[in-house]
């Protein structure tokens, strides 16, 4: 049983207490700051070259952004839809979203870009930390261990 006053809940076979669940919101926030970090530091131009054309970096900011955001609404929908969590959705469809999204994800100006990246990264660390215990357990028992 849990100590009093410490969440805990089950991931991949063991139990992970409040201080590991920190350093899951921890990680996730210092990605954000890199990401901040890095949008920063670049220039308009740099961040408009093509790295691995047609990909920009600023495309890969769009990217992201977008990927946080439709994360986020597959959340919301579950919980107005009465689930727990979101449904899982197949590789092969995510792969055709990508796809179909490049030529605009290249196309977003390069501060937009960045911006919407670090606005859709923070909302949905929010709903992340809003989770409760027994999501969690679910959503990690669910993930692939990569």
């Amino acid at each position: 049983m849990a100590a009093e006053g410490i969440s805990r809940w089950s991931t991949l076979g063991r139990d992970m207490d409040a201080s590991e669940r920190q350093a899951i919101q921890d990680h996730n926030q210092a990605t954000v700051d890199r990401l901040r970090a890095l949008g920063l530091r670049l220039s308009d131009a740099e961040l408009t070259r093509p790295i691995d054309p047609p990909w920009t970096a600023a495309g890969l900011f769009a990217h992201v952004a977008f990927w946080d955001r439709f994360v986020h609404a597959r959340w919301l929908l579950a919980a107005n839809g009465g689930s727990r969590t979101p449904i899982d959705l197949d590789d092969a469809l995510l792969e055709l979203i990508n796809d179909a999204s490049l030529q605009q994800w290249v196309a977003t100006p390069p501060r937009t870009a960045v911006e919407d990246c670090l606005v859709a990264a923070d909302d949905l660390n929010g709903l992340i930390e809003s989770l409760d215990d027994d999501v969690v357990e679910v959503v990690q028992r669910r993930r692939p261990a990569w």
